[in-house]
């Protein structure tokens, strides 16, 4: 029997190339907590505190939350972890994606419903056959091809199957490109946190009691423990500001969009079994929002 080269199973380069950057990253954050790389705009040392480097700067009270070692740790370290996590496939979806949270559906909840119930008299009185050419005029989209295949279904079971199935699709793409940002969400504030700890692990082997009073010690201590924080205040940053809020908006589109498709499906189904328009409509009314049926009410009293 013939193998099928489609079902067989490929090489992913995401989890190689993620161990890769893993290893730079952690490499990167060992010599830069070690060494004072980027003098001008950071300073991991014990020696210089952000308090004396720039007590006499205009820009301090900006300087002491930037620290590039800390950014490089936390942008690297979550983008690494996501590579390893997911197929290299859905990361390259991600830009895609981000289109998606500047965009919003014109959908008009009442104007739909009035076009279904307008379909539905038509077909209670002609037959759902009556509907094709005015189906044609509608521009491309699922309820052009969702009422296409009511009007050659006969099956009602068959015709709910088929546009239950392509929702339950769609919202499960739209649950794969919000994972990425949930998971980011995730690893933000680990690699934050990992990075305070070695930071923390450096100032402590650095140390030093001999020939200082104990206020220019504490001095010291307090200043590095500041400085090894900032990379938890990032992944907190990049987790609550960016990755979850992401998220969040991904998922509540998602969810207008399934709302959306159920009116239309159940719009469909009434149509197919030629119910009267009036009962339609009281039906497909218990799916609009408070906002949209006081907004109608309003229409109707003017």
């Amino acid at each position: 029997m013939p193998e099928d080269k489609d079902n067989q199973i490929k090489f992913d380069p995401g989890s190689p190339i993620g161990c890769g950057l893993a290893v730079l990253v952690f490499l990167f954050a060992i010599v830069s907590l070690n060494m004072d790389f980027f003098t001008n705009m950071t300073d991991w040392s014990l020696k210089d505190t952000p308090e004396t480097k720039y007590k006499d700067t205009t820009t301090f009270w900006f300087m002491q939350y930037l620290n590039i070692p800390s950014l490089i740790i936390v942008i690297f370290g979550t983008i690494t972890a996501l590579v390893i996590s997911l197929p290299l496939d859905r990361i390259s979806n991600v830009p895609k994606i981000l289109s998606n949270i500047w965009k919003t559906e014109n959908w008009s909840y009442l104007g739909v419903i009035d076009q279904i119930c307008d379909y539905a008299a038509k077909a209670r009185k002609h037959g759902t056959f009556s509907l094709d050419k005015e189906v044609q005029t509608l521009p491309e989209g699922y309820m052009k091809d969702w009422l296409d295949l009511m009007i050659t279904e006969r099956d009602p079971k068959k015709l709910k199957t088929y546009m239950f199935t392509e929702m339950a699709n769609m919202a499960n793409r739209h649950k794969n490109g919000a994972d990425f940002f949930k998971k980011g969400e995730k690893y933000a504030p680990s690699f934050g946190m990992m990075g305070t700890v070695m930071g923390l692990i450096v100032m402590m082997n650095g140390f030093e009691l001999e020939g200082k009073e104990l206020s220019e010690t504490m001095t010291d201590l307090l200043g590095g423990m500041g400085t090894a924080l900032i990379t938890t205040l990032y992944g907190v940053l990049f987790a609550n500001f960016i990755f979850g809020p992401i998220a969040g908006k991904l998922e509540t589109l998602s969810g207008i969009e399934v709302r959306h498709r159920t009116v239309v499906m159940e719009g469909i189904m009434s149509i197919h079994s030629r119910e009267h328009p009036i009962i339609v409509k009281e039906r497909l009314m218990t799916f609009v929002p408070i906002a949209d049926k006081e907004n109608e009410n309003k229409v109707d009293e003017k």
